[in-house]
């Protein structure tokens, strides 16, 4: 990924959400832009965007709002901060 663009597709991806979106569902989403498999190296994926989100939640860009069911707790869901 180039120095800011996961950052960049995660608030595009975000705004077009109607509903808080988990971090796999995001995952998925930038790998469909990128033109990846989401299914090849799934840590490879989803990894970055969690650090992502985690960076982009310190700066106020989005926030938690719950989690999904799951495994240790299942992944969270997140939403843009307005």
């Amino acid at each position: 990924y180039k120095n800011g663009e996961v950052p960049r597709m995660i608030l595009d991806i975000l705004r077009q959400a109607k509903t808080p979106m988990g971090t796999n569902e995001i995952a998925h989403a930038v790998a469909k832009l990128k033109n990846v498999s989401s299914d090849s190296g799934s840590k490879k994926i989803v990894n970055p965007i969690r650090q992502a989100l985690q960076r982009m939640r310190r700066h106020g860009h989005v926030e938690p709002v719950g989690r999904l069911p799951g495994a240790g707790g299942g992944p969270i869901l997140w939403q843009l901060i307005s």
